[in-house]
């Protein structure tokens, strides 16, 4: 028995299931997924999920290479948690990022774990 890309760590472990969204305008995320951010018409504004899981993970990618024109900002969503340990919003302004921020719920933030 061997290992296979696209499974888990061994053949028969399944990937837990990830929601893909296309966004358009302002929107409320939920958890483990992944967003495509269309920002050619104007900045859009992305609010965290309240109460989140712990290691709970959100991954945002410029879908048009325009952050640096319209940018993105991740809201917190007002349950006292932080993004990468400011209350401030975030604001993604470099084109084509790919940003992904994973809930810390000892530390109550939004960590920043991958950019590129």
């Amino acid at each position: 028995m061997g290992r296979y890309v696209g499974q888990g760590q061994f053949r028969g472990t399944p990937l837990p299931s990830v929601a893909v969204v296309d966004v358009t305008s302002n929107i409320a995320l939920t958890g483990d997924s992944t967003y495509f951010v269309n920002t050619t018409a104007g900045a859009i504004t992305l609010t965290l999920p309240q109460s989140p899981a712990p290691g709970m993970f959100i991954d945002i990618f410029d879908a048009y290479a325009k952050f640096d024109t319209n940018n993105c900002i991740v809201n917190p969503s007002g349950d006292g948690s932080t993004v990468g340990g400011f209350a401030d919003n975030l604001t993604i302004n470099l084109a084509r990022a790919n940003v992904r921020l994973q809930y810390s719920a000892g530390k109550n933030d939004w960590v920043v774990t991958q950019l590129l």
